[in-house]
């Protein structure tokens, strides 16, 4: 690498704290979404209204019939009917009230999984990334083209990437256009982007590993 080349390798090399695969999607564990647990409120709202309506119907019936038949007699006919339909407007209200309690219960419990194990993640990534910068140091202070390079650990699992061990001399060889395919698995692996020219992933890899000679 040219000596212009070294020092953008060099200034930029604490810039970088992008080591190891990326922090893995969040796992969605969540059994009712927002959007199904307002179509069931909903779809419960709506079997009342039909309730409610079914015995206002019933009323104007009555209205229209007391010339055929006593109020009286009418109230006796359908009375049993209302009952009915108050005792399954109230059921309905009643499980309505468990199920919204169930969903409210639910919910709370999976956001609460999600905060822990995002705090988790984030403890985690903070600790390899403290890890990761002394050993850009420390790689930064090796001559040697041969010897190989420390570890940096990833992000997720705070274990060592093995496939950062190699030398510089290993480095500079598999940044060649010629093994683009193994390039660009390495770069997969130390979880850093492969876009970009041959020169650009060169580059990313010294400023992940310190490598300054790179």
């Amino acid at each position: 690498m040219s000596e212009a080349g070294n020092d953008r390798a060099d200034s930029s090399l604490s810039g970088s704290d992008s080591a190891g695969s990326p922090p893995p999607a969040d796992v969605d564990r969540t059994v009712f979404s927002p959007a199904d647990v307002d179509k069931m409120i909903a779809g419960s709202h709506k079997m009342i209204a039909g309730c409610e309506e079914f015995t206002t119907e019933l009323g104007r019936l009555a209205n229209q019939h007391r010339d055929y038949v006593t109020q009286q007699g009418l109230q006796a006919m359908i009375q049993p009917i209302l009952d009915r339909m108050d005792t399954m407007e109230t059921n309905l209200k009643a499980e309505q009230n468990r199920m919204e309690a169930r969903l409210k219960a639910d919910l709370t419990t999976q956001l609460d999984a999600f905060k822990t194990e995002h705090t988790k993640a984030t403890a985690m990534a903070i600790a390899a990334s403290i890890t990761n910068a002394y050993t850009r140091s420390n790689n930064g202070r090796i001559t040697n083209r041969d010897q190989p390079l420390n570890p940096i650990v990833s992000l997720t699992t705070g274990e060592p990437i093995m496939e950062t061990t190699k030398s510089m001399n290993e480095l500079a060889n598999l940044c060649s256009n010629r093994n683009r395919i193994r390039l660009n698995n390495h770069l997969q692996a130390m979880g850093l982007s492969v876009d970009g020219s041959t020169g650009e992933k060169r580059l990313r890899i010294a400023q992940a590993m310190g490598a300054v000679g790179l």
